[in-house]
């Protein structure tokens, strides 16, 4: 997996190689994903846009999210 960020455009494109096993030889196969970068104030006023209720997370159970990461409940009211 590699990572490249486009720090003016916001952008996150992630090129992903994989191999798995088909009888005796194996496949290649690649995904690249594109991602657009938000701020948590940026997502959090688009998700009231629309009228959910959401709550911000620093993690999940005992794992802690990296710096700068946040994860988001939402829910229609």
């Amino acid at each position: 997996m590699t990572a490249e960020e486009d720090q003016t455009n916001r952008l996150l494109t992630r090129t992903i190689t994989t191999f798995r096993k088909v009888g005796k030889l194996y496949r290649r196969d690649q995904e690249i994903h594109r991602l657009r970068l938000v701020t948590r104030s940026e997502l959090l006023a688009q998700l009231n846009s629309l009228g959910f209720k959401v709550h911000t997370l620093e993690g999940y159970g005992q794992l802690q999210f990296l710096l700068g990461h946040t994860g988001f409940v939402a829910h229609k009211t």
